[in-house]
């Protein structure tokens, strides 16, 4: 009985009644539907069989709704404007790659393709390159099928997982990012080939040249990302420790890449102040904090066209005069009408 319940429980429950005058021998009773009651096991099981008949059936008519809608060219042609749009974005960001190499002359760039590790994904992407009514008879059925078969696996994992709503596997399934491999290329100089910046190469570099060259695609990413949402948008890229262990002149650098892409940097560290001849201005609040006494003591400073300055605390709009007391109290004029 312990196990039987352990099984039904929180939504079911059973239990034993004792003899009385219906029935005069113990019986099992099971609550398998609050609308239906206490129920003997075998009106019970024939009430949780007809349940699971009934979402069987709108579990198979909402699947067949979806497939029919997914497999639709309306879908299809969507899903190759997203990929249009994936490779126009990193179009964007490889054109700010080129454009702002390294000082040394170092350039990366971004490698988004169809993933070789799952090739029906790869000729589903390699296919949507061109417009759904562009393909062959042959080559939209294998589009449709590719679908399909994702729709059957989101299906079949939720139904094997008991999950009711199965939206979510199924979006999880057609997310066409995961049928994409992005990698980094590295060039060392303008004349030499193209190569994988994997994970040897990235280990030989030291630890300044990494900083710099894996910086890069973030921030022509933050480029592509501000100018496609409007020329008056923001072009914040904030960054926390993010010059920690690297020498000046890397910072120098590091520093310059964020000038060049025409960005404004909010850092915080303890012990960067950004006083490089790359950087031709930024403010810098240093905090102060002493254990005895509460909150935090801000010193507000300038490094403008290469000079260091300390600004007046009272110059960043405080008064240095306190505003007089009015005499009569807060309510006198109300008094006086």
């Amino acid at each position: 009985m312990e196990i039987l319940r352990q099984s039904l429980l929180p939504d079911r429950d059973a239990k034993i009644v004792e003899a009385d005058e219906v029935s005069p021998i113990p019986r099992v009773e099971v609550l398998a539907d609050a609308a239906s009651g206490w129920q003997q096991p075998h009106q019970a099981a024939d009430a949780l069989a007809g349940r699971v008949r009934e979402q069987q059936d709108t579990f198979d008519t909402e699947q067949q709704h979806v497939l029919t809608t997914l497999l639709e060219s309306t879908f299809i042609e969507h899903l190759k404007l997203r990929l249009d749009y994936t490779t126009h974005t990193f179009a964007r960001i490889n054109d700010q790659l080129g454009r702002h190499p390294t000082r040394q002359g170092h350039v990366v760039r971004v490698q988004c393709e169809a993933d070789p590790a799952d090739p029906d994904a790869s000729a589903v992407v390699t296919a949507l390159t061109r417009g759904y009514q562009e393909l062959s008879a042959d080559r939209q059925d294998m589009v449709r099928s590719f679908l399909a078969r994702k729709i059957d696996e989101a299906h079949s994992d939720a139904s094997a997982e008991g999950v009711v709503d199965w939206k979510e596997r199924l979006s999880a399934a057609l997310d066409y990012r995961h049928w994409l491999k992005i990698s980094l290329q590295y060039r060392p100089g303008a004349g030499s080939k193209w190569t994988p910046f994997d994970a040897a190469k990235h280990a030989a570099k030291s630890g300044g040249e990494k900083v710099v060259l894996l910086s890069q695609p973030l921030f022509a990413a933050a480029v592509a990302a501000y100018d496609a949402a409007g020329p008056q948008a923001p072009r914040w890229v904030w960054l926390d420790e993010a010059m920690t262990g690297v020498d000046a002149e890397i910072k120098a650098s590091f520093m310059g890449l964020t000038v060049d892409f025409e960005l404004d940097v909010m850092l915080t560290a303890h012990d960067e102040w950004c006083t490089y001849l790359t950087v031709p201005a930024v403010a810098v609040y240093d905090l102060h904090r002493h254990e005895a006494l509460a909150g935090v003591d801000v010193q507000p400073y300038l490094w403008c066209g290469g000079e260091w300055s300390e600004l007046a605390v009272d110059q960043l709009g405080a008064s240095a005069s306190e505003p007089e007391a009015p005499t009569g109290g807060l309510f006198d004029e109300l008094e006086d009408e």
